[in-house]
C-alpha cells in the first residue's frame, strides 16, 4: 500500500513542458514540439544533454522557478562549457523565451508523433533527441522529390538500403546513379559528431 502511495505521489509530481519549434518564415506557425518531463535528463545531441528540474544537485529552485540547462553527461550533473559555473533558474515566463511552455499546442495544430532515427550509440538504445518528438501542421501531400542544384533528390529505401538518391527530372523517375548517405536498413551505425 505504501509503495502504491509513493508511485502515485511521484506520478502526480511529474510535470511536462513542451518546447515548440516554429516555421522559419512564419514565426507563428508551430511545425513541431518536444516533450520534457521534469527531472529527466534527455540527450539532445551526440555530446549534450538537457534537463528541466526544480532541483540541481542539492540546490532547490526558488518557488515558481525551474532549472533549465545543458549538460555534458547523461546524469545531467556536469554543466556544458558554454553555461556559467552555476545552473540558471527560470520562471515560467522566462522559459517562454526558449519556446518552452506548460501546455502542448492546441487542437487547431494537427500534430503527430514521429520516430527518431538517429542514435548516440552503436546498439541504437540512445535516440537523439531523446524527448518525444511531434511534427505539426505539415501538408497532407508532401513532395519527396526536392530540387538540389541541377539535380533532384529523394530519400528512399531500395533493396534494403536507405539513402539520398539523385535524379535528373523533377518527378524523380530518371535515376542518375548517384547515392549519398547510404546505409543498410536494420543495422545501427554511429553518427559522426
Amino acid at each position: 500500500m505504501i509503495v502504491l502511495l509513493l508511485v502515485f505521489i511521484t506520478w502526480v509530481s511529474a510535470k511536462n513542458f513542451y518546447q515548440y519549434t516554429y516555421d522559419q518564415k512564419d514565426k507563428k506557425t508551430i511545425v513541431g514540439y518536444s516533450i520534457y518531463e521534469t527531472d529527466k535528463c534527455y540527450r539532445v545531441s551526440l555530446s549534450s544533454y538537457e534537463q528541466i528540474s526544480q532541483k540541481n544537485g542539492e540546490t532547490t529552485a526558488e518557488q515558481g522557478k525551474y532549472f533549465f540547462n545543458t549538460f555534458k553527461d547523461k546524469n545531467c550533473k556536469q554543466l556544458d562549457e558554454e553555461q556559467s559555473d552555476s545552473a540558471q533558474q527560470y520562471t515560467i515566463e522566462q522559459l517562454k523565451t526558449y519556446n518552452i511552455f506548460e501546455a502542448a499546442p492546441g487542437d487547431t495544430n494537427k500534430c503527430q508523433e514521429i520516430t527518431v532515427e538517429q542514435f548516440g550509440d552503436k546498439e541504437c538504445t540512445e535516440p537523439i533527441p531523446a524527448t518525444k518528438q511531434f511534427v505539426c501542421n505539415t501538408p497532407a501531400v508532401v513532395s519527396s522529390c526536392v530540387a538540389f542544384g541541377k539535380f533532384y533528390t529523394k530519400t528512399s529505401t531500395v533493396h534494403g538500403y536507405q539513402g539520398t538518391f539523385y535524379y535528373s527530372d523533377p518527378d524523380c523517375k530518371i535515376f542518375t546513379g548517384l547515392i549519398t548517405d547510404q546505409r543498410k536498413c536494420g543495422v545501427c551505425t554511429a553518427s559522426s559528431p
